[in-house]
């Protein structure tokens, strides 16, 4: 089987992980990426709002979709994909997937590794038309759009790529730059920033981007930002020199997981997530990692506070659930694992995730 890649493309970006799980596994690749700008994602600055700006401009997302357009149609005439596999396909119209359609014999398979709030705009439901397959994260976006009559719709929950996120040693001198006591990542935004402004006590570090967003009287939690996100190698050096990660889940995202959910848990780093141990199902921790065992979950500030004075100093607790949580991710929840998987779903096998 063939598979072309067709998505933003950089380092740490799930794309990434696709290209490199599928060789992997012997699948033959190729990629065709898009251009992909986002200010908030590499930082809150003049240039990259500008730069943000000029591409939205009609005249120019015109000329980046002809180029992609035509970048897809010499690839296709050389490498000659049995699967185009899209990840997102954010502003990629539905016109261009028929196009490709009309002309090659060619399954249009679309992994949506993101929450149910950013499928509210015309052009998904438009595009969503023209995949043959179409595997979203989240299980309440499944049931949801199978609601409204899309019968191509499955599961496929996030993973992590054990090549870079594993139970690492830092060394003495990385170690006493990272260690935190509490540890909290990801991009700003105002739910994120509200659960960190009832850790200020805490030895709280936080790293991600956007969080100079903060307005005036924030010293003291912009303080506890390092300036940046933490990638690659700098990001699992950060996992492994912690003592508890707060894993905030986005409010959409409903019965999902994010990426980071498993990466903590293929670095054995132990984590308190957002989600609450009492309604596991609603959750969707149920299919990914067992609630108390393998990963701790909060219900309010309050319970958060009070489960963070409690791990922090019941090391032995702390480490077992992190090892549970790290041989289970380590079995079911690996990049290989889920490629598997997604090829199983195109060939019409049966997987373990068709009940959700």
């Amino acid at each position: 089987m063939r598979i072309l890649l067709f998505s933003f493309y950089a380092q740490n970006d799930v794309s990434f992980y696709v290209l490199k799980a599928l060789n992997r596994l012997g699948v033959e690749t190729d990629i065709v990426p898009w251009p992909k700008v986002s200010y908030v994602l590499e930082g809150v600055t003049l240039r990259n709002r500008l730069r943000q700006r000029w591409s939205s401009l009609r005249f120019v997302k015109q000329r980046q979709l002809h180029a992609v357009e035509q970048q897809l149609l010499e690839k296709f005439e050389a490498f000659k994909p049995d699967v185009m596999l899209v990840l997102k396909g954010d502003g990629m119209p539905a016109s261009l997937f028929q196009k490709i359609r009309t002309k090659y014999p060619v399954m249009i398979v679309n992994w949506y590794p993101d929450h149910i709030q950013n499928i509210h705009s015309n052009q998904f439901f438009e595009t969503l038309d023209t995949f043959d397959r179409f595997f979203a994260k989240d299980p309440y976006m499944c049931a949801q759009l199978r609601k409204v009559g899309y019968t191509q719709i499955a599961c496929l929950p996030e993973a992590f790529d054990p090549e870079a996120y594993y139970p690492m040693t830092p060394t003495d001198e990385a170690f006493e730059q990272y260690k935190s006591d509490v540890l909290m990542m990801g991009t700003y935004y105002p739910y994120r920033a509200q659960v960190a402004r009832h850790l200020l006590d805490y030895d709280l570090k936080i790293w991600g981007s956007g969080w100079n967003m903060l307005g005036a009287g924030e010293d003291v939690l912009k303080a506890k930002w390092q300036g940046r996100p933490a990638l690659d190698q700098e990001r699992a050096t950060a996992l492994a020199s912690t003592q508890i990660l707060i894993n905030t889940q986005y409010f959409a995202e409903v019965l999902g997981l994010n990426r980071r959910t498993y990466e903590a848990a293929g670095s054995r780093c132990f984590q308190i997530t957002g989600k609450t141990s009492l309604l596991p199902q609603r959750d969707g921790l149920a299919y990914g990692f067992t609630p108390d065992s393998e990963i701790v979950c909060f219900e309010d500030i309050p319970d958060l506070r009070r489960k963070l004075d409690y791990y922090l100093i019941h090391t032995a607790e702390r480490e077992e659930i992190a090892q549970n949580a790290y041989q289970r991710a380590c079995t079911e929840h690996t990049y290989d694992i889920r490629m598997r998987e997604m090829l199983d779903a195109i060939e019409g096998k049966p997987t373990k995730w068709d009940a959700l």
